[in-house]
């Protein structure tokens, strides 16, 4: 079998164009609201960083649909990229989890904090970079409070 994982280069496409594989983006929970705001600011801002994977064989997009209603709310074309259609789907599902299996994904208070930082380096009101960062005002204001008051030791703790 080959085991070459993508099969082609980074194309761009019609966001309304794209079908999905029902069962492989299911895989992952819908995003909320305010993640799918996060996502959309994302985008906007810094552009579409990673392509949605198109399988080769069936055509069908199996990992993006949040990154595809983005670029559709946004009005432009979505990055795509062919994967080998006879991967087995095991190493599809891994390739596309691999932040979840790695353990990147951020607990609520981690997310605050990192949003809190973000704020802080980058001038953004509070409110603004909870939404990018999925997390509330109110836990964005805690940590900015903790770190105000000089207890950075405890939000490194956290994090």
């Amino acid at each position: 079998m080959n085991n070459q994982i993508y099969v082609s280069k980074e194309y761009m496409a019609d966001p309304l164009t794209i079908m999905f594989d029902k069962e492989m983006v299911e895989f992952n929970r819908i995003h909320t609201e305010g993640e799918y705001e996060s996502t959309i600011m994302s985008i906007n801002s810094i552009g579409q960083l990673s392509p949605i994977e198109i399988n080769s064989d069936t055509g069908l997009c199996e990992n993006g649909r949040h990154r595809v209603r983005a670029c559709i709310s946004l009005g432009i074309q979505v990055k795509c990229i062919k994967i080998n259609g006879k991967l087995k789907r095991e190493k599809k599902l891994e390739i596309y989890n691999i932040e979840i299996m790695s353990g990147r994904e951020l607990n609520t208070a981690q997310k605050a904090i990192q949003a809190h930082k973000y704020a802080k380096l980058t001038k953004e009101p509070l409110e603004v970079s909870a939404k990018r960062y999925k997390s509330t005002l109110r836990q964005v204001s805690d940590a900015n409070t903790i770190a105000g008051l000089g207890r950075n030791d405890i939000l490194d703790a956290i994090s």
